[in-house]
């Protein structure tokens, strides 16, 4: 092979490499969605088509916005409070310390926000801003909340182990 050649692969070589590179970099280290903060709280609105792959789930989304995700996290801290026999001292202490995702779901026409809290001894920064994950385990350091927008209640609150 003559020394040209040698160059043009290397050079095509380079060239996949570096995309590869950007790639990953773009799947790693891009976020899920968009950061949201508010008094209080810190989240990521979880961009649906970035998590869900299938179609016809992505029907039964939408995505809220940020005055939605401040009024839920306000009505939550009413609900804590006002719940405080089904919640744990953890959860209650270190609500503002929990990481959240929410997601906009459709159940049975009504808008709902999904609301996935992780405590920050449970996941890193990283992998909850910017990975999809379940975690099978983990009690009040991870847990799960639906609010319905209509009426404005809570439901289907649950900790992710017996605790």
């Amino acid at each position: 092979m003559n020394k040209q050649k040698i160059t043009s692969l290397s050079l095509a070589a380079t060239a996949v490499l570096l995309l590869a590179v950007a790639l990953w970099g773009w799947f790693f280290w891009t976020p899920l969605g968009t950061l949201v903060r508010g008094p209080g709280f810190e989240g990521v609105i979880l961009n649906p088509i970035k998590i869900l792959h299938d179609p016809d789930r992505l029907k039964n989304t939408w995505t809220p916005g940020r005055d939605q995700i401040v009024d839920t996290e306000s009505r939550l801290k009413n609900w804590i409070t006002n719940n405080s026999s089904r919640v744990t001292e953890t959860i209650n202490s270190d609500l503002g310390r929990y990481r959240r995702r929410y997601a906009g779901i459709l159940k049975d026409g009504k808008r709902m926000i999904a609301v996935e809290m992780y405590h920050p001894k449970f996941i890193s920064r990283h992998t909850w801003l910017r990975h999809p994950f379940w975690s099978a385990g983990g009690g009040d350091w991870a847990w799960y909340i639906t609010y319905n927008l209509e009426n404005q209640t809570f439901t289907n609150f649950f900790t992710n182990a017996p605790m």
